[in-house]
Order: C-alpha cells, then structure tokens, then sequence
C-alpha cells in the first residue's frame, strides 16, 4: 500500500481493539460498571443484535432521566402494598414528578369546544368497538374528559400519569374522574402511559415497555386477602 492514509486505516483496523484493555483497567480501579462486546462491523449479527439492544437500553435510561411523571390524586385506604417511595421513583430513575390536582382536570373540563368534541368523538368512533347500550350522553362525557386529559398531559409536558380519585361529594370533579378510562386508554395509545389506583411502579412499568416498543396497560390484578387469627 503506498497511500498513507489508506495504511492508517488499515492499521487501525487491525488494532482498534487494542486500547481495550487499559480503558478497562481504569473502568475496573474506579469501580465503573461495564461491558464489553466483541466483534466486527461488517456482517456480524450477533455482536450488532446485543449492541442494539445496550443501545434500546440506553434510550430507555435517557427518556426517564429527563422524564415528567404526572401524580393526580392519592392512595387509597389499605392499598399499602402499592405505596411508593418517591424519593427512590426519582432518584433512581431521574423523573420529574409532577403534583397534579383534579381539579386542573376539571377546569379544562369546562372550556371545550363544540368542534374539539366532535373530533375526539369520532375518533372514540374509530378506535373503539362501541356497545349499542353505551349512550350519547356517557360518549360525550369520555371525550371531554379525554380532550382535557390530552390538554392537561400537553401543558404539563407528561411523559407518564397515574391518578386515584375516591371523591368526596364535589360533583364536577367525580363527573370528570368517573369518566376517564377511555381518556386514559387513548393518551396511552399515543405514547403516555396513564394507570389507575396511583400505581407508580406500573405505569413507569408501562412506560419502559411503551419505549421498547412492546406497548401494555394497566389491568387490575387478584388480591389476596389474609385473616389474623
């Protein structure tokens, strides 16, 4: 080879892993987690199959670290085991966590539009099976709620939202919270996981499984029930 650049990059070819071993020894005295993967760039399958799933890793980690995390309402009494700690929600995963009220919901509840309503019901109309029971009057409840929900998720820039409402006697506000499940459902659908029962570890569940592409939802589960004697 009589180029030299043509014999640099030949060189470095051969030699790019070379530097392996030292960046490693630092890594290792410093106590920084790491790992290796070795192979070559041009027709290696199972090096670039494990690269590209470090790297969907990595994009997981980056979009909680500067995640929002919307928290409507509270717990409800004996629901101890999905008690959170938000400190650890925070920290270890680096979301924002944002204090929401229902009446936020229920205030942006008021100021829909007629064509803004008329838009979210028909696409109610094409992403749902609708029951000929269901009444016009239920659908429009949902879709203003689910106008709201999508403003209320815009203007808080949330990535993720959970809420509990147990209500207690201020109509407006149960009207809006007994009326958001296909609200939620849709705002999932777009790439917002919501989850009911203020069950913090399952939408951040939700949420990794929607940026890895696997989608999912909430569903209630079996509790089980112990008697002391």
């Amino acid at each position: 080879m009589q180029d030299a650049a043509d014999k640099t990059g030949e060189w470095l070819a051969y030699c790019g892993a070379c530097p392996v071993p030292e960046i490693a020894n630092v890594l290792q005295r410093l106590e920084i987690p790491f790992h290796q993967i070795t192979g070559v760039l041009e027709s290696h399958d199972v090096c670039w199959k494990e690269l590209n799933a470090w790297l969907r890793a990595a994009e997981v980690v980056h979009a909680l670290q500067h995640g929002r995390l919307g928290l409507m309402g509270h717990y409800y009494s004996g629901m101890l085991d999905i008690a959170t700690d938000l400190a650890q929600i925070s920290g270890r995963f680096g979301l924002h966590i944002e204090m929401l009220e229902v009446d936020e919901l229920s205030a942006l509840r008021r100021d829909i539009s007629d064509i803004d309503l008329k838009k979210k019901l028909a696409a109610l109309a094409d992403l749902f099976q609708i029951s000929d029971d269901c009444t016009a009057e239920e659908l429009e409840r949902a879709a203003r709620t689910s106008v709201a929900l999508d403003r209320l998720a815009e203007t808080k820039q949330l990535d993720l939202l959970t809420y509990y409402y147990k209500g207690s006697g201020i109509f407006e506000n149960e009207d809006t919270l007994s009326s958001i499940i296909l609200a939620a459902s849709m705002l999932t659908g777009n790439h917002v996981p919501v989850a009911g029962e203020y069950e913090v570890k399952n939408v951040v569940a939700m949420k990794v499984m929607d940026l890895l592409g696997a989608g999912g939802s909430f569903t209630n589960t079996m509790r089980m029930i112990s008697k002391m004697i």
